[in-house]
């Protein structure tokens, strides 16, 4: 089939990792040469996957939760200019790459959208306060955005009903100026209950005019 595939260049995250948050303020060397072997990975993933015509390639990785773990001087000294040198050989092989982190970004959001060159956000976190129409006003024209429908509340609890209200919002959040790829925030996890997962494909074709799927 002919389908865009999105494959993992992740490394640069600090989810959990706490003896590395406390190196990169007490031993800022070590830190560099971390993040530096982090990208001497993720440029190697990249290469196999331009032998594959891979077109969609992740990067970065998970820094936020409610707030970002780390002070946005710290994401642009470290992590900022390491993702940036794993989207210039992406973009050497004509493949997108596409930032992802979950959390509250917007302290950070430019650094993480345009500082990284980047071509796509995933993980948007609804939860997080991170709202598609902002985004989409401030960014839609230069990054092509991937959600944002909320995984771990609404489509794994929510009534069907509610979740077809849900992913008509962030549709419409989504429409004109750029591109928008209508998704889970995260992940269709197994505690997603079948009943919601075909409510957003129905609501998505139901919206544009599509035809029923058939489900045996």
């Amino acid at each position: 089939m002919d389908l865009p595939i999105l494959a993992p260049a992740y490394g640069h995250g600090v989810w959990t990792d706490v003896n590395l948050m406390q190196t990169m303020l007490l031993d800022p060397p070590v830190a560099h040469e971390h993040f530096r072997l982090a990208t001497e990975k993720a440029l190697a993933r990249v290469d196999k996957y331009a032998v594959h015509a891979i077109d969609q390639i992740g990067v970065g990785g998970d820094f936020s939760g409610t707030r970002p773990l780390i002070s946005p001087q710290l994401y642009r000294e470290f992590i900022v200019p390491e993702v940036r040198k794993v989207s210039r050989r992406i973009h050497q092989i004509n493949a997108r790459a596409v930032n992802a982190s979950d959390g509250n970004l917007w302290s950070v959001i430019d650094d993480f959208l345009i500082g990284c060159e980047v071509g796509g956000y995933l993980e948007i976190d609804m939860h997080a306060d991170m709202d598609m129409a902002h985004l989409k006003h401030s960014y839609g024209d230069r990054v092509s955005l991937y959600g944002n429908l909320d995984c771990g509340n609404i489509l794994s609890f929510g009534y069907p009903e509610t979740v077809r209200t849900h992913t008509i919002t962030y549709l419409e959040a989504g429409m004109g100026n750029g591109g928008h790829i209508l998704c889970a925030s995260n992940a269709i996890t197994a505690g997603v209950p079948t009943e919601n997962y075909l409510a957003v494909i129905a609501a998505y074709r139901d919206m544009f005019g599509l035809p029923p799927l058939e489900w045996s």
